[in-house]
């Protein structure tokens, strides 16, 4: 039986932005996105809780975590739920990618997400070609967590750190990294390829948001690390 790509979202929590990558996926694989309850605590174990009792009983499957969720996607690899096959990070880590990430929770508690300019958001996140349709779909994906939700995200990524716990990982794992990443550096994935066996990276070019910016490059690499570590055809 083919696998089933569970696919964790990123800070926004809600799943919307992969209808480009599994728009590029083509049916090659089934896809299940996970949309995080916002009325819930927002904690990165809370989170996967959650996301365990989500995970498919009957076939295997491959754990997506793009950027926020890649410790949730972690920290479920590290349980070895039965199916596991893979693991992919998209834009992620295991650390807090920036030491100052705190500082931003009491900003995004009273700032209106509509109040911060398209340009900002293309510059950090999107790139700066983004079409004015992307940028649209990340407003409408942020607007439907509340910001005290948004905030204790943010916090969850601040504290977080799995360095330690890499080496107990026990299944294939990719990391798809944008070469014009704001947000997450390039020495994090290498710092993880050092603890992890059967470390994957692959280089793209786009911003922090890949999977939205480049969905079939992203898509076919993600095919073949399937085909490559997983046996998939």
């Amino acid at each position: 039986m083919a696998p089933l790509l569970i696919l964790l979202p990123g800070l926004d929590g809600s799943g919307l932005l992969f209808a480009p990558l599994r728009q590029a996926l083509d049916g090659r694989l089934d896809c299940q996105v996970l949309g995080y309850p916002t009325m819930a605590p927002q904690d990165y174990d809370s989170l996967v809780e959650w996301a365990e009792q989500q995970l498919p009983k009957d076939r295997p499957f491959i754990l997506l975590g793009e950027s926020f969720s890649g410790p949730v996607a972690l920290k479920l690899a590290l349980r070895h739920p039965p199916g596991l096959m893979g693991l992919v990070l998209a834009c992620s880590f295991a650390h807090r990618p920036r030491p100052g990430i705190a500082l931003l929770t009491p900003l995004i508690r009273r700032l209106p997400l509509d109040a911060v300019p398209g340009w900002l958001l293309r510059f950090a996140l999107l790139g700066a070609d983004a079409p004015a349709s992307t940028l649209a779909a990340l407003r409408q994906s942020l607007s439907l967590a509340p910001p005290a939700c948004l905030a204790a995200r943010l916090r969850a990524v601040a504290t977080v750190d799995l360095r330690a716990r890499l080496t107990e990982l026990q299944v294939p794992s990719l990391y798809l990294q944008a070469r014009q990443d704001r947000l997450v550096p390039a020495r994090t994935a290498r710092a993880m390829a050092r603890r992890t066996r059967g470390f994957n990276l692959v280089r793209l070019d786009g911003p922090h948001a890949l999977l939205q910016a480049h969905p079939l490059a992203s898509a076919e690499a993600i095919m073949a690390f399937y085909r490559q570590h997983l046996g998939v055809n």
